[in-house]
């Protein structure tokens, strides 16, 4: 885990040392296209009052899941004046936590989930540095379950499950640098999972893990990257002197 944070901050750095669009080229009352692209660091908790593994009372501890792949989409940009605008767009996450339960018995549970975002941007705006704040909205489509237990593993996939709702609402925060890097909070506003009081089952007939689904918190913070797609804006013309055509 060590190593994915240096690599994450890694590329942060690398992100923000190049500019996609020069100053002089983002102006007010046009539209723009970003593509953009995270990497998530997310945890959450699941109520682990009634936590068992095979009858035996066990704790939930979270753990913080890294996801590289694949979190990318494309934002449309507005802004009304130099220091104030919004933005929308259209993206794919790959967001999800991991439990431990007591020492022998891990789960890992993810979607992928299909968002839509909208946020105000404040801030010089010109040179591309803002706070951003806003609501999304996001469809998950695609779940996955691992459930590890005395080293053995246990996989399951699901297109549109059950185990959480179609939709989840979330409010999120972040801060844009120049170099088109970023950093950013997410706070989703519902349970990740669906209600389940059946518990899971342990790999290699193990037994039966019990615990209660919901609540389930889930939030983030990543660090990512929105460059233009193209530009959109004429470059300043040079400035000939006379004496050159003689």
């Amino acid at each position: 885990m060590k190593n994915t944070y240096l690599i994450a901050v890694a590329l942060f750095l690398i992100t923000n040392s190049v500019t996609a669009q020069s100053d002089s080229e983002v102006k007010p009352k046009e539209l723009k296209w970003k593509s953009t692209y995270e990497l998530i660091f997310s945890w959450g908790d699941v109520d682990d009052e009634k936590s068992s593994v095979d009858g035996s009372k066990v704790d939930g501890d979270a753990v913080v899941r890294f996801s590289a792949f694949y979190n990318g989409g494309t934002q449309a940009h507005y802004n009304f004046t130099r220091h104030f605008g919004f933005y929308t767009g259209l993206g794919i996450r790959n967001i999800g936590f991991i439990n431990d339960f007591g020492d022998s018995v891990t789960v890992k549970q993810r979607e992928y989930s299909l968002g839509l975002p909208l946020a105000l941007k404040l801030g010089n705006l010109e040179k591309n540095f803002f706070i951003a704040g806003g609501a999304e909205v996001e469809m998950f489509f695609a779940y996955k379950q691992k459930v590890f237990y005395n080293n053995q593993k246990d996989k399951y996939h699901e297109w549109f499950s059950g185990n959480e709702e179609l939709f989840n609402f979330s409010l999120f925060g972040e801060i844009n640098t120049p170099g088109g890097g970023f950093i950013r909070f997410r706070y989703y506003l519902n349970d990740f999972l669906l209600q389940n009081n059946k518990g899971i089952d342990l790999p290699n007939n193990g037994g039966k893990l019990a615990y209660d689904s919901s609540p389930s918190s889930l939030m983030y913070i990543s660090i990512g990257t929105a460059q233009y797609l193209s530009k959109y804006y004429k470059k300043k013309e040079k400035k000939t002197n006379p004496l050159d055509n003689l």
